[in-house]
């Protein structure tokens, strides 16, 4: 019996050594330095297991020293301590496959100046990501993060005009709005976790306005018929437990065996689809005269609204033309959706989280920044966002220095 339940982790472990001692065969092709890795952080296993063996650290002779690399946020904790120990350029060898990673910028313009936009494995002229890295937020179908190629730009063609000077606008707008109400509150655990929801407030509560087009004030209070949650409560959910909604998003389990943050997490996922539908099933019906009247009238369209405009039009393009589908068909719109709420969430949530302790650690800098903001708000106005934005250049510099030094703000 002891031997039955012992047989499988043997296997694996015989596979995964195997696999191990390929790659590593593969990685010294390259004639660079190679770090082992028992783990990969595109194992997905292992995100919810790693913070229980954070103590491999402080093993003797360096024998943890693995560890630091088995997550995707691996370059903000690390620094440039592995580019002084290694050099530009290395391998990170593990049984899931080899990962080369670089430092130099023409290697970098090389994989990310190309029409993909981004990826890792040259197929047929393009970098494309593979898919242990692209599939893991495609959870409600493909979207213009998970697909390359062909399917890349038609997913692409669709979403880019979305983001218009429109949307921005509106984007601007409402941030100013919700940025005036911050409070931090202390008292809830240190003062940097307390700066992390409020910006994880602000963030969220200017997408379900931005993104789902929701009255102000409903998103926190107003829970429609039908549902469970508010639709700022299935996105709190999602985004501030991603890890856990990645791994856990298909669990076919009995709540009674599940502990009560899966549970919730359970219930947010499958709300949050039903607000996606429902907001684009209303979108549908009332486009075309939501459309017409927005052109005359100026008024602010969400992005879910934008999207669904420019996804119809791809449907009326391809009747007329005959041509390969130009539009998405209803998992991916809601895949994307779902990517670009997440997206808009860890980017500016993160970003301004890691931007203010950089400012607090040098004053002089923080006088800098507020001189440009004195003279960009001289009023109780909401300011321009033509004529104000594009004048914010400190601001501008203090977020590109911050994304300089911490590009991928650990999830």
């Amino acid at each position: 019996m002891l031997f039955l339940l012992v047989l499988p982790f043997l296997l694996l472990s015989t596979y995964r050594a195997t696999r191990w001692a390929q790659n590593y065969i593969s990685a010294g092709r390259y004639d660079l330095p190679i770090i082992l890795l028992p783990v990969s952080f595109e194992d997905l296993w292992w995100m919810p297991l790693r913070p229980l063996f954070a103590w491999v650290q402080h093993l003797p002779f360096g024998l943890g020293n693995w560890y630091l690399y088995t997550t995707m946020g691996w370059p903000t904790e690390d620094l440039n301590a592995s580019v002084l120990k290694y050099g530009e350029n290395l391998v990170l060898c593990s049984p899931s496959g080899n990962t080369l990673v670089s430092s130099e910028a023409a290697v970098i313009e090389t994989v990310y100046g190309g029409k993909r936009g981004g990826g890792f494995t040259r197929v047929k002229g393009e970098w494309r990501r593979p898919d242990a890295q692209s599939q893991l937020f495609a959870f409600y179908g493909q979207n213009v993060s998970s697909t390359n190629g062909e399917e890349w730009r038609r997913h692409r063609k669709v979403t880019a005009q979305a983001f218009n000077e429109q949307t921005m606008r509106h984007c601007w707008e409402e941030s100013c709005r919700q940025a005036s109400k911050l409070a931090f509150e202390p008292g809830g655990g240190s003062d940097l976790v307390q700066v992390r929801r409020m910006f994880d407030a602000l963030a969220m509560r200017v997408l379900t306005i931005v993104g789902f087009g929701q009255e102000r004030g409903s998103e926190l209070t107003s829970v429609p018929v039908g549902h469970r949650e508010t639709l700022f409560e299935c996105l709190e959910v999602i985004l501030q437990n991603i890890l856990l909604t990645v791994v856990f998003h298909s669990l076919r389990v009995p709540n009674l065996f599940l502990p009560a943050v899966l549970k919730k997490l359970k219930v947010s996922v499958r709300e949050f689809k039903l607000y996606m539908e429902e907001s684009v099933l209303q979108h549908m019906q009332t486009t075309h005269t939501k459309a017409s009247s927005s052109e005359t009238s100026g008024r602010s369209r969400s992005l879910l609204e934008s999207l669904i405009c420019a996804n119809e039009a791809g449907k009326s393009e391809e009747t007329k033309q005959g041509t390969r589908p130009s539009y998405l068909t209803e998992s991916e719109l809601y895949s994307n959706i779902f990517v670009f709420n997440l997206a808009g969430y860890e980017t500016t949530s993160g970003t301004l989280t890691l931007a203010l302790p950089y400012l607090a650690a040098h004053p002089e800098l923080q006088d800098w920044v507020c001189e440009e903001f004195k003279n960009a708000f001289t009023n109780s106005e909401m300011p321009d966002y033509t004529t104000t934005y594009p004048n914010l250049v400190r601001c501008q510099a203090i977020m590109y220095e911050t994304l300089r030094l911490a590009s991928h703000p650990p999830l």
